[in-house]
């Protein structure tokens, strides 16, 4: 009971940490960066800010899990994160610079909020909690990229995130995997919806 309630306690200050602080940043700074860089969108900037910090946020977050993951299934999903999230930011960068945009060179004050309270836990109920939050994160990582597919000004920007998409909907199928077989808390409709409005709205 108690390794449960401590699991609800951390999801339950995570779920919302990946983008929300960066996006208010972004928006306090988008007046002057919108004048600098013409052909990219306040929303582009936005959304290559926030993907920025979250690709850093999961490669941080990943080798936290090879450290502290004793679960064979869990460590190779976590490799795999590290590895796709450490392309795409390579990638992100490259497109960044050819768009004069700037980068987050770190995780927000939220992001590192969550790694402290992950690496408070140990054992299964660190597992279950890194693979609990990692549904929460990919399934707002979804949202936002494919917010950005829709609506989003630059082609570039817009192409890159349509290629990258279908790698983070696999690692969410993983994940979900992973949830199911060691009893790891899955977010429902009703949270999920949750996060979306009080993230991005």
């Amino acid at each position: 009971m108690a390794g449960a309630a401590a699991i609800a306690a951390v999801l339950a200050v995570l779920p919302v940490a990946l983008f929300a602080q960066t996006q208010t940043a972004s928006q306090q700074q988008m007046p002057n960066h919108h004048m600098n860089a013409g052909a990219v969108s306040a929303m582009d900037r936005s959304f290559m800010e926030q993907v920025a910090q979250g690709n850093l946020t999961e490669i941080q977050l990943g080798k936290l899990a090879l450290q502290k993951s004793k679960d064979s299934g869990v460590k190779p999903v976590a490799q795999q994160i590290i590895n796709d999230h450490t392309k795409a930011q390579q990638q992100l960068q490259n497109l960044a610079r050819s768009l004069n945009v700037t980068l987050p060179t770190g995780p927000n004050a939220s992001q590192t909020a969550t790694y402290a309270d992950l690496s408070k836990t140990s054992g299964s109920q660190f597992d279950k909690a890194y693979v609990g939050w990692q549904i929460q994160a990919h399934t707002a990582t979804i949202n936002l990229f494919q917010k950005e597919i829709k609506s989003g000004s630059s082609p570039d920007v817009m192409a890159w995130a349509r290629q990258t998409l279908p790698v983070l909907a696999g690692h969410a199928t993983h994940l979900k995997q992973e949830a199911r077989r060691i009893g790891a808390p899955a977010m429902n409709g009703q949270q999920s919806a949750s996060s979306r409005n009080s993230t991005y709205q």
